[in-house]
Parts: C-alpha cells; structure tokens; sequence
C-alpha cells in the first residue's frame, strides 16, 4: 500500500510542476506611413496525416492606437513531394473608429496569404498576413 501511495504522490508532484502557461511569440512589422502590425505566432489546428490546418492572428496600429484585428486560416495537404492549400480565409474587423473597406486572400503552392484593408475618412492602409506550410507540415 505504501508503494501505491508513494507512486500516486510521485506522479501528482510531477505534474504540478509541469508549466501551466505558454509564452506567446510575437513579431512586429513595419507597414510604413504610421502604420505597424503585431503577429502572434501561427497557432497550428488538429492535424491528420497529410494534413495541416493553422491559423496566425494579427493586430493593426495607426500611431500606437489599434485599427483593427484580422486572421488569417488555411488547410494544407502534404507529403515529401509537395504542399497544396486545400481552403484560405480571412477575417478582419476594425477599432476605434476604423472600418475593414475590403478583405481577400491569395494562395500559392504552401503558402496562403490574406489582406485587410483598413479605412477611417480619407486615410485606409491594406495589411498582408501569410501562413505557410512545408513538405513536412511545419506552419510559419
């Protein structure tokens, strides 16, 4: 009995030392004119064999105030010949009184790229946010 307690109270202490949250790696872009993004790493889906779907988050500032958010969401199919991009989407919404004018996405063969054009008064700004994924199913 003793040994099944010492075992349970061993895995208990190790799993709470195991960490509990995860740092988020962030980039910053410059897209000129006053205008910067911050991209959060691409946060990778449920993956099957051959498979991959990932998605990659973005924040847009005017002058350090936020226009808006958009995401970027692909799902690639794999293997040790190639990459091809099965579906691409973009979503954006606008802050602060800015407005998304316009919204699309372009793919290649292993990479997926989506656009957001942010708009306030005579001022808009298009921000360009790209997944892409290799023979391995690695996502960037």
């Amino acid at each position: 009995m003793r040994k099944i307690l010492s075992l349970v109270l061993c895995a208990v202490l190790s799993f709470g030392m195991l960490p509990t949250s995860f740092a988020v790696t962030e980039e910053k872009i410059d897209l000129g004119d006053g205008f910067y993004m911050v991209i959060e790493r691409p946060e990778e889906g449920i993956s099957t064999y051959a498979l991959r779907n990932a998605s990659k988050d973005a924040t847009v500032y005017y002058s350090d105030t936020k226009v808006g958010t958009m995401t970027v969401t692909a799902q690639f199919t794999y293997s040790s010949s190639g990459v091809s991009v099965n579906s691409k989407s973009c979503t954006a919404s606008g802050a602060n009184g800015w407005s998304v004018k316009d919204k699309w996405t372009s793919g290649t063969t292993n990479q997926v790229t989506g656009y957001a054009t942010f708009s306030n008064g005579s001022t808009s700004k298009t921000a360009p946010l790209s997944i892409t994924c290799d023979k391995n199913g690695n996502i960037t």
